[in-house]
């Protein structure tokens, strides 16, 4: 199931389904703004950053450069698109319950929406509230703490785990992933469910959903059963099932033997579907598969739109993707098609267009691609060979003819921007493009202007230019140039990365075949800042960069700007940190995949086959070859389906 990048934030996105105007932020090659539900932009792309709204106020951020470091600076905007508090914050989170927190000189505070400090920066961590009370750190040893809007910490306690308060009980962990158990605090702070469970949820409608018997780490077979607990803590539904989602609408999904029913408040299953899989309800609709077909049923079980599709997305404000076969398209909740299933293939927004396939032409058998806006209007017909996202207003296409690809750029139009007659071509960045004539790579402006020759060889590589700088291949090594082409950092390297938040990883030989490279990173002006010493190293992302070292056995961990070791190198692999979060996952018999904060701690456990990382809020995941989406506590947002 492909989804469009405009729709994929309209209907997962539930920030603002209670706004009578609902914005969605998308991104468009380097920048962000904002969309309504119909596509249309309303705050045009022009942030670094920017999050969901909130309350009538989205955090947006701007890279900025201090000293020659380059660091992110966040304040918020009204839907209106001004800045109404003003981009000071080193890390600014999302309104709730009139406050938000935010991060300053390393230390974490909350503001009101006038932008007024009413909670001074203090702790080492901080959550949003909810229901009055908000996760804060106070030190090292007490990372889950909760606060009162005073800033007062009325619950002092070292958690390895919390989680916000839902109906008056927050669900908390003591001990390590693979060991500890959960149980229930009140807002005393008194232990109000003991710890006994395996993995216990935020409660809905007055029940929980806790597990017993899963084994973090242990492969299949660990997973354990799942049930429900009331608020003193007693199983009134029995621990049973293989999965089970929280209560909505008074019915739960629940799963056993590979199919899937629902249940009501009592444990009794209501509708006796046995489908292959099954969503919570949404809209008072609920997705179901059924012989490999998806169709959707009401609350009485009644099949109120047929399995038909081959693939589908949870309703959202009255639409949903579906597939038929190869094509895609959309339905209202009535079963009517309003987008009908027309493309071949659909890949996701970029400035307003999508790439979409249609067809097949020319003995060479590619098929036609062309691009469509957010109402799925056809605006440029497929007509190209190849095709790539808009890029600052342009896309680069190419056609195959007589054994030859032929490259070049188009705009929103359709209209040739800069006729296809390059060899290759990559997207506009900072303004320039590589591209290839005669087997040399050069850089071109928006106008198809030649600004810096082609010289560098092909197989060497052109990079893009990141934060004014772009590596280049030359004499059997690699090193930087500026936007007139001039080298300011010159070749000596035998690998070298793009830039990010003003350091580059670069690398020189190794001493023998087991470390062919040691890695170290660069500033700006070429300077090494972090010695060569690692046997791989990666770009910088919000403030911190996975490396790893071999020794005896591969270990990933990270590192800040100055090189300190500040998650230590004890992971099979790591990924980069993504809206506060990374994918690590152990080395074992079985390799489980979960998710670290930024002190290293395993906020959602190891148990997933494949993780992504976090976009908007949630990531894909897939366990026991089903895929689904979670959220930063590790709920199930679309639970295991494909």
């Amino acid at each position: 199931m492909i989804l469009t990048a405009a729709l994929i934030l309209a209907l997962g996105s539930q920030a603002n389904t209670q706004d009578a105007r609902p914005l969605y932020p998308v991104r468009w090659n380097a920048k962000y703004g904002y969309i309504d539900k119909t596509g249309r932009v309303v705050i045009a792309p022009q942030h670094d950053f920017a999050g969901s709204f909130h309350e009538g106020l989205a955090a947006i951020g701007a890279v900025v450069e201090t000293g020659g470091r380059y660091n992110y600076k966040f304040g918020y905007i009204d839907k209106g698109g001004k800045v109404v508090i003003p981009l000071q914050f080193d890390r600014a989170f999302e309104f709730s319950e009139g406050l938000a927190a935010v991060q300053t000189g390393g230390k974490w505070g909350y503001v009101d929406k006038t932008g007024k400090l009413v909670i001074s920066p203090q702790f080492t961590s901080a959550g949003s509230f909810s229901e009055g009370l908000a996760l804060a750190g106070t030190d090292g040893k007490y990372d889950n703490s909760y606060i009162d809007k005073t800033g007062k910490v009325v619950i002092l306690h070292p958690f390895d785990t919390a989680l916000p308060f839902s109906e008056e009980l927050a669900a908390v962990r003591t001990g390590d992933p693979w060991v500890g158990k959960w149980g229930y605090i009140d807002k005393a702070g008194r232990v109000a469910i003991s710890p006994q469970f395996d993995l216990a949820e935020p409660f809905s409608e007055g029940l929980a959903v806790v597990n017993i018997g899963m084994r973090v780490g242990m492969g299949a077979g660990s997973s354990g059963k799942y049930g429900y607990i009331d608020k003193v803590g007693r199983v009134v539904i029995q621990v049973q099932f293989d999965s089970a989602s929280p209560f909505r609408e008074g019915v739960a999904a629940v799963q056993v033997g590979g199919k899937w029913s629902y249940i009501d408040r009592s444990g009794k299953v209501i509708i006796a579907l046995q489908v292959d899989s099954a969503e919570s309800f949404g809209e008072g609709l609920a997705a179901v598969q059924a012989d490999g077909k998806w169709g959707y049923i009401n609350k009485a079980g009644t099949m109120v739109i047929q399995p038909q599709f081959y693939s589908v997305a949870a309703f959202s404000e009255g639409l949903a993707l579906i597939g038929t076969s190869q094509k895609h398209g959309y339905i209202d909740n009535t079963g009517k098609v309003v987008i009908p299933p027309q493309f071949d293939r659909a890949e996701p927004f970029s400035e307003g267009l999508a790439v979409i396939e249609n067809g097949r032409k020319s003995a060479f058998g590619l098929p036609s691609k062309g691009y469509i806006d957010g109402a799925g209007t056809v605006v440029v017909s497929p007509q190209f060979d190849w095709a790539e996202p808009f890029s600052e207003g342009l896309a680069d296409v190419a056609t195959y003819e007589n054994g030859r690809w032929k490259s070049g750029y188009i705009d929103k139009r359709g209209k040739v921007a800069i006729p296809l007659r390059f060899d290759s071509a990559e997207s506009f960045h900072e303004g320039l493009a590589a591209v290839e004539i005669g087997g040399k790579l050069g850089y071109i402006d928006k106008n198809g202007n030649v600004v810096i020759p082609p010289q560098f060889a092909y197989e060497k590589f052109a990079g893009s230019f990141h934060e004014g700088l772009a590596s280049v291949g030359t004499a059997g090594k690699y090193g930087y140039i500026d936007k007139t082409g001039k080298l300011v950092i010159p070749p000596q390297f035998d690998l070298a990365s793009p830039f990010s938040e003003g350091r580059a990883a670069v690398a020189i030989r190794g001493p023998d075949a087991y470390h062919p490279y040691r890695w170290g990173y660069i500033d700006t002006t070429g300077s090494v800042v972090i010695p060569f010493q690692f046997d791989r190293a990666f770009p910088f992302g919000e403030g911190l960069a996975v490396v790893e070292t071999d020794g005896n056995d591969e270990k990933y961990g990270y590192i800040d700007k100055e090189g300190k070791v500040v998650i230590p190198l004890q992971f099979a692999f790591a990924g980069p940190f993504s809206e506060g979060l990374a994918v690590v996952w152990t080395r074992g018999s079985y390799e489980r995949r979960g998710y670290i904060d930024r002190a290293g701690s395993v906020v959602v456990p190891l148990q997933f086959d494949t993780a992504g990382p976090f976009r908007q809020g949630l990531a894909m995941v897939s366990i026991l070859n089903k895929t689904c989406y979670i959220d930063k506590m590790g709920r199930y947002v679309w639970g295991p389906t494909h």
